[in-house]
């Protein structure tokens, strides 16, 4: 299984044709990185390249799915970075290639989805669901 910063993916042990994408920082209730739509998008990529995965469960590690941008750092410290821009006048085209590139990385799931559609099924028996969380199925 691969390794990323902001999250796991794996098989489901119990239902091979699952795999599992858990946002994994809890201490911050999974609070989106910039790290983060980069990472969803290399598990996507892997689970896609296994043929027996059919189905990706996106959950939260801990009590919470996600609770939205992680800002503490941003807030804290002055850094140079693509949305802040400190040092110099801020250039909107910037932030917009910026914040364009996380929203393709965010839309990697559905790009998936739309590759596989003709194959396309729907469960005969439903999954439990211990934690929030969303399906994507293909």
């Amino acid at each position: 299984m691969p390794d990323f910063e902001t999250l796991t993916i794996h098989t489901d042990e119990h239902h091979p044709r699952l795999a599992r994408l858990r946002l994994n920082r809890p201490e911050r209730l999974n609070a989106i990185t910039n790290q983060t739509p980069r990472d969803i998008r290399a598990a996507v990529a892997w689970a896609e390249s296994n043929k027996s995965i059919h189905v990706i469960i996106v959950e939260g590690a801990g009590k919470g799915f996600c609770g939205g941008y992680d800002l503490v750092d941003s807030a804290e410290t002055l850094q140079e970075h693509p949305c802040q821009q400190e040092s110099t006048p801020w250039d909107p085209m910037v932030d917009y290639a910026f914040m364009k590139q996380n929203t393709e990385d965010f839309q990697a799931c559905g790009a998936a989805v739309s590759r596989r559609l003709p194959r396309c099924m729907v469960p005969r028996s439903p999954v439990a669901v211990t934690s929030p969380c969303v399906a994507i199925f293909w």
